[in-house]
């Protein structure tokens, strides 16, 4: 599949917080926050940055490891390295107590639930812990849905993250 960040999909933003939903955790010796579960099949590093976007939870086998989608001004570009989620301002992906999932400045926050734990399975689905469904809540910013690691609200609904390869235009 080929998207553009005009498409019905969209390209996560880079400057815009992003929601996910968090399973029980523990805490490693480096003091990041893993979810506990098996994760799916898949890696939990990959030797290329992408970008992620947004599948109604229908579409899960039209997922892809081989999906491209255009680089423009606000396109998050992130990397995953042990479980753990970077962005291109070293900002890094964590569920935080509301269980929103957002990229973050060190120090992160001090209520945050899981800073790891994240993997890409052979689907090209991102997944936390073993779940690969999150949750997308409308917020006021017309077009624009915050993302959850859980149903938080009657009008959020189930989405997948796919990752897709990123392209120049």
């Amino acid at each position: 599949m080929h998207y553009t960040s005009s498409g019905l999909l969209f390209v996560l933003m880079l400057l815009l917080p992003l929601p996910i939903l968090g399973l029980p955790d523990h805490k490693d010796l480096t003091g990041e926050r893993y979810p506990s579960g098996t994760p799916p099949d898949g890696r939990r590093t990959l030797d290329h940055q992408f970008g992620i976007i947004q599948l109604p939870i229908e579409a899960r086998d039209e997922a892809s490891s081989q999906s491209i989608a255009c680089i423009d001004r606000d396109t998050a570009i992130i990397s995953i390295t042990d479980g753990v989620l970077k962005d291109s301002s070293g900002r890094t992906g964590c569920i935080v107590a509301n269980r929103q999932f957002l990229f973050d400045h060190p120090p992160l926050q001090h209520d945050l639930l899981f800073s790891g734990g994240f993997s890409v399975g052979k689907n090209g689905l991102l997944a936390l812990g073993k779940d690969d469904v999150f949750y997308a809540c409308p917020s006021e910013r017309e077009g624009y849905s915050k993302l959850y690691d859980m149903r938080i609200a009657d009008y959020c609904r189930p989405v997948l993250l796919e990752i897709v390869k990123l392209a120049h235009r």
